[in-house]
């Protein structure tokens, strides 16, 4: 995170290696809807590549329930992440997800 830019969104910068390839994205992150009697968050993230002509954007989906929960995430990428091939990209997403998941279950 780089600053809180309101009570519900930050502005925030992720660095991400796609293979070879070494990408940062800028953006803003916000919590668009929460459900406390759900257990369910939505945010929705809008980033682009620094120096580049690329973005980020997902809508995020987390639901919690007994002795765990889902994250439903819906992401779109252009520029040089997404010439790098599907493939490669979900590796990468599932990579952060789970990183996310992780420390999200140490608090």
């Amino acid at each position: 995170m780089l600053e809180a830019t309101g009570p519900n969104s930050v502005r925030a910068e992720i660095k991400v290696k796609l293979g070879a390839m070494s990408l940062t994205f800028t953006g803003s992150l916000e919590i668009v809807e929460q459900d406390a009697a759900a257990h369910r968050v939505v945010m929705s993230i809008k980033s682009k590549e620094a120096g580049g002509q690329g973005h980020a954007n997902a809508d995020i989906v987390f639901t919690l329930s007994d002795g765990g929960g889902t994250i439903h995430t819906s992401a779109q990428i252009t520029g040089k992440a997404a010439s790098m091939g599907e493939g490669v990209v979900v590796g990468v997403l599932d990579a952060l997800i789970k990183d996310f998941a992780g420390k999200l279950a140490e608090i």
